[in-house]
């Protein structure tokens, strides 16, 4: 006899390495559970992520978006269930007549003995997951697979290619500048910024070394705490554009792996990119800390690691930096044209939103 299949969604918000989930009362007690169920007839997986969330929890979800898929195959049912992760929110857990809802510490959770399968998918939330679970009745788990994925990935390229900067920066770097006092200019704290491409290129910059010449460069104090707390300055820099930001990674995340590459500091930019609910989109951020600054040939090996070139495109706003050496390596290229460079060599787009069409 065939089993019956049952289309389902997960939903799951995260925040501060804790997770939201619900606790049942009466049928399976104490037992944990990602918040989710049913698709109704005429229903979206989106429409039911955000309907099911609310009943769940009494959490309102405002922004949300799709990485992938599981499969969880019981002895009598199959349940394949659409998995969302939760981007914006309002509201706090509520308590229910079926089930209590909660924010609980990840590492706690895992300690817990009733535990439905869903909850191990927490693992591998990531871009395009693909996992699928055999369990007996009782819940445990006896086989799983994880997909390979064959997707094509994208290489982002990140300041003035995704994150754009408002007339704001001046005004926001001066409030740090005058914090601690130094007597300098935001431009030159700016471009002394940018000035370690070029004497540092192809090079792994570490936070002593990026403190050393700064200070060298521009007769500061900067330290480790300091500079720590310029990345939350620079966070709160308003930027531009980021609704069509937005819905172009949430379309392309489903089509592909995305990966940034910035020749700033890592941590940096992912407070940048979770401000903006943009983090979640990338199955890898690299930063100058962790890969030689662009261009580097070293650093696109590191990226495209076993995988065959050909399964990677590279879309940046600097010719130089960051195109021109992953094209002479037979990576594919998309030239964010925002200058209006005449050049006849890589295709370009525009305006990111031109990437829906073209990708």
């Amino acid at each position: 006899m065939d089993k019956k299949i049952r289309k389902a969604i997960r939903t799951f918000l995260i925040k501060d390495n804790k997770i939201v989930v619900i606790k049942y009362k009466e049928h399976d007690r104490g037992y944990y559970d990602i918040p989710g169920g049913k698709i109704e007839d005429k229903e979206t997986p989106e429409e039911a992520s955000i309907r099911e969330f609310k009943e769940e929890t009494g959490i309102t979800i405002t922004r949300q978006h799709y990485i992938g898929n599981a499969t969880i195959k019981y002895p009598e049912r199959i349940f394949e269930f659409s998995i969302f992760i939760v981007d914006d929110y309002y509201g706090d857990p509520l308590e229910f007549e079926e089930n209590s809802s909660l924010w609980i510490d990840l590492s706690e959770l895992f300690k817990e003995s009733k535990l439905f399968p869903s909850i191990e998918l927490i693992k591998y939330l990531k871009a395009n997951m693909k996992v699928e679970m055999e369990c007996d009745i009782n819940h445990n788990i006896i086989n799983m697979v994880i997909a390979s994925n064959s997707k094509k990935k994208i290489v982002f390229d990140i300041d003035n290619t995704l994150l754009f900067l408002s007339d704001k920066w001046k005004e926001k770097y001066q409030e740090y500048i005058d914090k601690y006092g130094w007597n300098i200019t935001p431009e030159d704290f700016f471009k002394g910024i940018g000035s370690i491409e070029q004497y540092c290129g192809n090079t792994i910059i570490t936070i002593d070394f990026f403190i050393n010449y700064m200070n060298q460069k521009l007769n500061i104090d900067l330290n480790k705490e300091k500079l720590y707390d310029f990345f939350d300055f620079y966070a709160e820099i308003p930027l531009l554009d980021m609704k069509d930001t937005y819905d172009v990674l949430k379309y392309l995340s489903q089509k592909y792996d995305l990966i940034a590459f910035s020749n700033w500091f890592s941590e940096s930019q992912k407070i940048r990119l979770r401000k903006y609910n943009l983090e979640g989109f990338f199955t890898k951020i690299y930063g100058c800390d962790n890969l030689p600054i662009k261009p580097s040939r070293e650093a696109i090996l590191q990226i495209i690691k076993d995988d065959d070139i050909n399964n990677f495109i590279f879309i940046g706003d600097n010719i130089v930096c960051d195109l021109d050496l992953p094209n002479s390596m037979g990576m594919d290229t998309i030239f964010y044209n925002i200058k209006n460079v005449k050049q006849d060599k890589y295709k370009e787009i525009l305006n990111i939103k031109e990437l829906k069409n073209i990708l």
